[in-house]
């Protein structure tokens, strides 16, 4: 691992869970349409200059570091690239990068977003330069497009390679995995997942612990559990986004409950680790 790759590695891992912060948190009754468009970022370059204008304090860090992921994943939509890290003594930065058809300099969202607090139309005018940048490619070259890296703030694809292979593994795994807690009765009901709890409980000291390699084949047992349990009871199906890395995605079930919710198996048993009862309570949560 390159110094660069474990601080890009961890800006990646949050997009998705930023911009939905920025959405239901920072934003909340703001008139902020989030479509990645021109128009979203002139309405959260307003939101900009209202809150942290001239002679009010400085925006907060989660505040920053929420808009600069909507501000980078937008160019990345307009003209295709990657995220990447500039290293500086002070530890770096977020950076994105256009493809590299275009010739663009990369850009840095956290510097953009702070001189917006100022100049909330600088937020629009650096989509506007990438997006004459990418009109003029396409212009004279018919047929190409701009190519981004996904992110998981993209959606997945409707079919998976890995997903497939990982329900046969687990569906043939369980039985062998059941019988190492017999006192458990195993019938994918809502009442089972209190037990489930206490084995997680037993078996896990920590959320961390739960992704140590070691931990790796009850963590995939007890997740395919949870997922069936909310499959079965709730409906929905299993889903997996092939395109991103194996530690920046989990297996997921969509389309639960009456909402037609999404939950990820694999994080609510961290969640349980630390709150008891939570598992049961994220199956009522979702049928109610």
């Amino acid at each position: 691992m390159t110094g660069t790759d474990e601080p890009l590695a961890a800006w990646r891992r949050q997009i998705f869970f930023r911009l939905m912060y920025l959405a239901d948190v920072a934003l909340d009754g703001e008139d902020v349409d989030l479509d990645f468009g021109a128009d979203s970022l002139r309405a959260l370059g307003r939101v900009l200059v209202d809150r942290f204008g001239a002679g009010s304090a400085l925006p907060e860090w989660s505040f920053v570091e929420a808009a600069a992921t909507y501000v980078g994943e937008s160019l990345l939509r307009l003209a295709g690239g990657s995220w990447g890290w500039a290293d500086d003594p002070d530890g770096g930065a977020p950076i994105v990068r256009a493809d590299p058809a275009l010739g663009l300099a990369p850009v840095a969202p956290v510097a953009l977003v702070m001189a917006a607090a100022g100049d909330g139309g600088r937020l629009a005018a650096q989509y506007e330069e990438w997006r004459r940048a990418v009109s003029a490619r396409e212009t004279a070259r018919p047929g190409w497009h701009p190519v981004k890296e996904p992110t998981n703030a993209d959606a997945p694809s409707s079919d998976s390679a890995h997903l497939r292979g990982w329900l046969a593994e687990r569906r043939a795994a369980f039985p062998d995995w059941a019988r190492r807690y017999p006192e458990v009765r195993w019938d994918f009901s809502p009442e089972s997942l209190d037990a489930l709890e206490t084995v997680l409980r037993r078996e896990v000291r920590s959320p961390e612990a739960l992704h140590d390699p070691a931990a790796r084949a009850f963590r995939d047992g007890a997740a395919w559990y949870l997922g069936e349990v909310l499959r079965l009871g709730l409906g929905g199906e299993w889903c997996y986004d092939d395109r991103l890395a194996a530690d920046e995605t989990f297996e997921y079930v969509e389309g639960v409950g009456p909402t037609e919710s999404e939950s990820i198996p694999a994080v609510w048993l961290e969640i349980a680790l630390t709150e008891p009862g939570a598992l049961r309570a994220h199956y009522l949560d979702f049928s109610s």
